[in-house]
């Protein structure tokens, strides 16, 4: 991925000027420099339960070739309710070796997702794993978005008042419909597909 331009790096105004009526707010920065460790704060005392994609603590804000590297600011993390990383993302801080470690630094967040891909995820709630697995799991397809579309899933489920495993569950089942449909589309003859 090539980064062409940085976008705007929100603010504690930006935030103030927002009316936000959901408990659940979720952070998806392209890159670092998106939200400061006092924008998300700002959200946070604002009384948001704040979930926020991994990919802004990894991805350096530079043009050019995209950058990953693990220097985010700690700070940032105490003002979270939840975080999602990649194994990609998950790796970028850790050494394999390291990982279990690694996580633990992230133990002051509640609820903590590591996913893995069509494979489900990990989703720790004060210390305590889960494992969720899909019901259908989906190989050989390309899994950009699913991450996404998990954590939109956990959060609808979490809105609604599931608990974090629950949620998890049923994140890891939207993901996996969405990948399925992905291949589907996929290996459909030509003919088949439409415009």
């Amino acid at each position: 991925m090539v980064v062409h331009t940085i976008g705007h790096n929100w603010s504690e105004a930006d935030i103030d000027a927002l009316e936000i009526d959901s408990d659940w707010v979720h952070l998806a920065p392209l890159l670092r420099s998106d939200f400061s460790a006092a924008t998300v704060a700002r959200l946070a005392a604002r009384g948001h339960l704040v979930a926020y994609d991994g990919q802004g603590l990894v991805r350096v804000p530079r043009l050019g070739e995209l950058t990953l590297d693990a220097r985010y600011d700690p700070d940032l993390l105490g003002h979270l309710a939840a975080l999602k990383l990649s194994e990609d993302e998950a790796a970028m801080v850790s050494s394999e070796r390291e990982r279990e470690r690694t996580l633990d630094r992230f133990s002051g967040i509640p609820e903590l997702l590591l996913t893995h891909g069509s494979r489900g995820a990990e989703i720790r709630v004060d210390g305590t794993l889960n494992r969720v697995i899909p019901d259908q799991v989906v190989a050989d397809v390309q899994t950009t978005g699913a991450g996404d579309v998990f954590m939109v899933a956990y959060l609808i489920g979490r809105a609604r008042k599931l608990a974090p495993p629950a949620a998890g569950t049923l994140a890891a089942n939207v993901a996996a419909a969405m990948l399925g449909d992905r291949k589907a589309i996929a290996t459909a003859p030509r003919s088949s597909r439409t415009s």
